[in-house]
């Protein structure tokens, strides 16, 4: 499974350009106060999906394990561009609710992040209220954005972050969100018990990491996965 975006032709630019949806200083300020819009950008991953039970019989490489995934949709709203808050939180508590998690485990979340002023708010309001809000006060969820990095990779974009976490899951290292400067003013981060990773964030050494994934449509499609380190089995030792 997996998704590639290429950008073959200028009407998108212009379209996207025309909607104020894209950054006029080209950077995907993602979560702060600068953000104005998005930044197209290319690229493609594959990955290969395996029953759990049937790639430990087959003794494969297991990179990371899947613990549950679900997409819904905003439905009918006020605009083609505008998230809808309580379907966002909603797919979040479903999802981990279906994988018996507790968000209190959750290591880390790479949010779908693109660095508008509008998507941004709503989309950190989201998690803090189905996330956020059920962990101790000490432990704040962290949140990044690869777009801050790569751009958005539209069609892909949940191809980019999937990458990001299946990094931060074998490293047990969650790289900097760049370009916080000012959070955005908006984003109420201790209100809603999360911390942007801004400087790299080491990971437990040791025990089972849990890693969630965002990644919305603008036209109101919502998705996220949830990703689980893997402690891989030692071989067998040769007759």
């Amino acid at each position: 499974a997996g998704g590639v975006s290429l950008h073959l032709h200028p009407y998108g630019f212009l379209v996207f350009a025309k909607a104020s949806m894209l950054s006029r200083r080209g950077r995907c300020s993602v979560f702060d106060a600068s953000g104005d819009g998005y930044v197209r950008s290319e690229g493609g991953g594959i990955f290969v999906l395996k029953d759990y039970q049937q790639a430990l019989a087959d003794g494969d490489p297991i990179v990371a394990v899947v613990a549950a995934s679900a997409v819904n949709t905003d439905g009918r709203k006020s605009g083609l561009t505008v998230p809808s808050p309580l379907a966002q939180a909603a797919l979040l508590e479903q999802t981990y609710a279906r994988a018996g998690i507790d968000p209190a485990s959750i290591d880390y979340l790479e949010a779908h992040g693109t660095g508008t002023a509008i998507g941004d708010p709503i989309e950190t309001l989201a998690i803090g209220e189905a996330l956020g809000s059920r962990r101790p006060r000490h432990l704040p969820l962290p949140i990044g954005s690869v777009k801050s990095n790569l751009g958005h990779l539209e069609t892909a974009s949940g191809v980019a972050g999937l990458v990001k976490a299946l990094h931060c899951l074998k490293h047990r290292v969650v790289p900097a969100t760049i370009g916080v400067v000012k959070p955005n003013p908006h984003i109420k981060l201790a209100e809603w018990n999360l911390k942007v990773v801004t400087e790299q964030l080491h990971l437990k050494a040791e025990g089972k990491l849990i890693v969630g994934v965002n990644s919305f449509g603008f036209g109101g499609s919502n998705a996220h996965a949830i990703l689980e380190s893997h402690q891989q089995a030692e071989p067998a030792p040769p007759p």
